[in-house]
Protein backbone atom coordinates (compact mmCIF):
# COMPACT_ATOMS: atom_id res chain seq x y z
CA UNK A 1 0.00 0.00 0.00
CA UNK A 2 1.34 3.40 -1.01
CA UNK A 3 0.71 6.29 1.34
CA UNK A 4 -0.43 9.45 -0.45
CA UNK A 5 1.22 12.61 0.77
CA UNK A 6 0.40 16.23 0.09
CA UNK A 7 2.35 18.87 1.91
CA UNK A 8 2.64 22.65 1.70
CA UNK A 9 5.89 24.42 2.47
CA UNK A 10 6.22 28.15 3.07
CA UNK A 11 9.69 29.68 2.87
CA UNK A 12 9.20 32.80 4.99
CA UNK A 13 11.17 31.17 7.80
CA UNK A 14 14.58 29.49 7.56
CA UNK A 15 13.06 26.09 8.40
CA UNK A 16 10.83 26.29 5.31
CA UNK A 17 13.80 27.11 3.08
CA UNK A 18 15.70 24.17 4.59
CA UNK A 19 12.71 21.89 3.90
CA UNK A 20 12.61 22.99 0.26
CA UNK A 21 16.28 22.15 -0.21
CA UNK A 22 15.89 18.82 1.61
CA UNK A 23 12.93 17.97 -0.61
CA UNK A 24 14.76 18.88 -3.82
CA UNK A 25 17.85 16.96 -2.74
CA UNK A 26 15.85 13.87 -1.77
CA UNK A 27 13.85 13.84 -5.01
CA UNK A 28 16.92 14.25 -7.21
CA UNK A 29 18.91 11.62 -5.31
CA UNK A 30 15.95 9.24 -5.75
CA UNK A 31 15.85 10.05 -9.47
CA UNK A 32 19.54 9.29 -9.86
CA UNK A 33 19.03 5.91 -8.19
CA UNK A 34 15.87 5.09 -10.18
CA UNK A 35 16.10 7.23 -13.34
CA UNK A 36 12.97 8.30 -15.17
CA UNK A 37 11.69 11.55 -16.62
CA UNK A 38 12.17 14.84 -14.79
CA UNK A 39 10.20 17.88 -15.86
CA UNK A 40 11.16 21.33 -14.61
CA UNK A 41 9.18 24.42 -15.49
CA UNK A 42 10.74 27.62 -14.23
CA UNK A 43 10.72 30.95 -16.04
CA UNK A 44 13.94 31.79 -14.21
CA UNK A 45 16.47 29.15 -13.29
CA UNK A 46 19.97 29.21 -11.85
CA UNK A 47 22.37 27.05 -9.90
CA UNK A 48 22.26 27.11 -6.11
CA UNK A 49 23.40 24.93 -3.18
CA UNK A 50 20.94 22.15 -2.35
CA UNK A 51 22.53 19.08 -0.78
CA UNK A 52 24.82 19.09 2.24
CA UNK A 53 27.40 16.37 1.69
CA UNK A 54 29.98 17.72 4.14
CA UNK A 55 29.75 14.51 6.17
CA UNK A 56 29.94 12.27 3.10
CA UNK A 57 26.47 10.78 3.54
CA UNK A 58 25.96 10.78 -0.24
CA UNK A 59 29.40 9.49 -1.28
CA UNK A 60 27.86 6.24 -2.53
CA UNK A 61 25.58 8.19 -4.89
CA UNK A 62 28.47 10.12 -6.45
CA UNK A 63 31.94 9.83 -4.89
CA UNK A 64 33.28 12.66 -7.07
CA UNK A 65 31.20 15.22 -5.17
CA UNK A 66 33.49 15.11 -2.15
CA UNK A 67 32.57 16.43 1.25
CA UNK A 68 30.95 19.75 0.34
CA UNK A 69 27.66 21.32 -0.66
CA UNK A 70 26.26 19.92 -3.92
CA UNK A 71 24.42 22.28 -6.24
CA UNK A 72 21.10 21.98 -8.05
CA UNK A 73 22.76 21.70 -11.47
CA UNK A 74 25.17 19.02 -10.19
CA UNK A 75 22.21 16.99 -8.93
CA UNK A 76 20.43 17.35 -12.28
CA UNK A 77 23.61 16.36 -14.11
CA UNK A 78 23.95 13.29 -11.88
CA UNK A 79 20.37 12.29 -12.70
CA UNK A 80 20.94 12.54 -16.47
CA UNK A 81 24.28 10.73 -16.27
CA UNK A 82 22.46 7.97 -14.33
CA UNK A 83 19.93 7.56 -17.17
CA UNK A 84 17.17 10.08 -16.43
CA UNK A 85 15.67 12.36 -19.07
CA UNK A 86 15.51 16.03 -18.09
CA UNK A 87 12.88 18.16 -19.80
CA UNK A 88 13.38 21.80 -18.94
CA UNK A 89 11.05 24.68 -19.86
CA UNK A 90 12.39 28.18 -19.21
CA UNK A 91 11.90 31.74 -20.38
CA UNK A 92 14.30 33.23 -22.86
CA UNK A 93 17.22 33.35 -20.42
CA UNK A 94 19.36 30.47 -21.64
CA UNK A 95 22.56 32.13 -20.43
CA UNK A 96 21.65 31.06 -16.87
CA UNK A 97 21.85 27.37 -17.79
CA UNK A 98 25.06 27.55 -19.84
CA UNK A 99 26.98 25.56 -17.23
CA UNK A 100 24.33 22.82 -17.18
CA UNK A 101 24.14 22.70 -20.99
CA UNK A 102 27.91 22.30 -21.22
CA UNK A 103 27.89 19.50 -18.65
CA UNK A 104 25.10 17.67 -20.52
CA UNK A 105 26.09 18.35 -24.14
CA UNK A 106 26.80 14.63 -24.67
CA UNK A 107 23.20 13.72 -23.73
CA UNK A 108 21.10 15.41 -26.45
CA UNK A 109 18.21 12.95 -26.23
CA UNK A 110 18.16 13.04 -22.43
CA UNK A 111 18.39 16.81 -21.96
CA UNK A 112 15.63 18.79 -23.66
CA UNK A 113 15.28 22.55 -23.23
CA UNK A 114 12.42 24.68 -24.53
CA UNK A 115 12.34 28.46 -24.26
CA UNK A 116 8.92 30.05 -23.92
CA UNK A 117 8.71 33.83 -23.65
CA UNK A 118 5.36 33.73 -21.81
CA UNK A 119 6.11 30.88 -19.39
CA UNK A 120 4.96 31.64 -15.87
CA UNK A 121 4.20 28.17 -14.43
CA UNK A 122 6.66 26.69 -11.96
CA UNK A 123 6.99 23.02 -11.15
CA UNK A 124 9.15 19.94 -10.84
CA UNK A 125 7.68 16.57 -11.79
CA UNK A 126 9.11 13.07 -11.55
CA UNK A 127 7.45 9.67 -11.91
CA UNK A 128 6.56 9.71 -8.21
CA UNK A 129 6.37 13.36 -7.11
CA UNK A 130 5.09 16.78 -8.08
CA UNK A 131 6.20 20.14 -6.70
CA UNK A 132 4.18 23.21 -7.73
CA UNK A 133 3.96 26.74 -6.48
CA UNK A 134 5.36 30.23 -6.74
CA UNK A 135 9.06 29.32 -6.52
CA UNK A 136 11.40 29.69 -9.46
CA UNK A 137 14.27 27.22 -9.29
CA UNK A 138 16.88 29.87 -8.47
CA UNK A 139 19.04 30.87 -5.55
CA UNK A 140 16.57 33.61 -4.61
CA UNK A 141 13.58 31.29 -5.02
CA UNK A 142 15.03 28.60 -2.75
CA UNK A 143 17.02 30.76 -0.32
CA UNK A 144 15.71 34.34 -0.04
CA UNK A 145 12.18 35.02 -1.33
CA UNK A 146 8.99 34.18 0.53
CA UNK A 147 7.55 31.36 -1.55
CA UNK A 148 4.88 28.72 -1.25
CA UNK A 149 5.05 25.25 -2.78
CA UNK A 150 2.92 22.15 -2.62
CA UNK A 151 4.41 18.66 -2.79
CA UNK A 152 2.33 15.61 -3.65
CA UNK A 153 2.86 11.94 -4.40
CA UNK A 154 -0.73 11.48 -5.62
CA UNK A 155 -0.39 9.23 -8.69
CA UNK A 156 -3.45 10.69 -10.44
CA UNK A 157 -2.22 14.26 -10.00
CA UNK A 158 1.23 13.29 -11.26
CA UNK A 159 -0.16 11.52 -14.35
CA UNK A 160 -2.46 14.43 -15.15
CA UNK A 161 0.32 17.01 -14.81
CA UNK A 162 2.71 14.89 -16.90
CA UNK A 163 0.16 14.85 -19.74
CA UNK A 164 -0.39 18.59 -19.36
CA UNK A 165 3.33 19.38 -19.37
CA UNK A 166 3.91 17.21 -22.45
CA UNK A 167 0.94 18.68 -24.33
CA UNK A 168 1.64 22.32 -23.48
CA UNK A 169 5.42 22.47 -23.52
CA UNK A 170 7.17 19.47 -25.06
CA UNK A 171 5.02 17.99 -27.87
CA UNK A 172 6.60 20.14 -30.59
CA UNK A 173 10.14 19.35 -29.46
CA UNK A 174 9.43 15.61 -29.38
CA UNK A 175 7.79 15.67 -32.83
CA UNK A 176 10.82 17.54 -34.26
CA UNK A 177 13.06 14.87 -32.78
CA UNK A 178 11.00 12.10 -34.41
CA UNK A 179 11.14 13.86 -37.79
CA UNK A 180 14.92 14.14 -37.56
CA UNK A 181 15.18 10.43 -36.69
CA UNK A 182 12.94 9.53 -39.64
CA UNK A 183 15.53 10.99 -42.03
CA UNK A 184 17.83 8.10 -41.16
CA UNK A 185 15.42 5.67 -42.82
CA UNK A 186 15.38 7.33 -46.24
CA UNK A 187 17.46 5.41 -48.77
Amino acid sequence: MRIQIERSIETKEAIGRAHVKDLLGSLLIAESLNPGEIYILSPWISDFPVLDNTTGNFDTVNPSWGHRSVSFFELLQNCVESGATLKLAIRENRDKIYQLEQALKNYPTQFIVVELKDLHEKGLLTECALIRGSMNFTYFGASINYEGITYTTNAAAIAEKKNTYNDLYFTEVESESVEEDDDDWIF
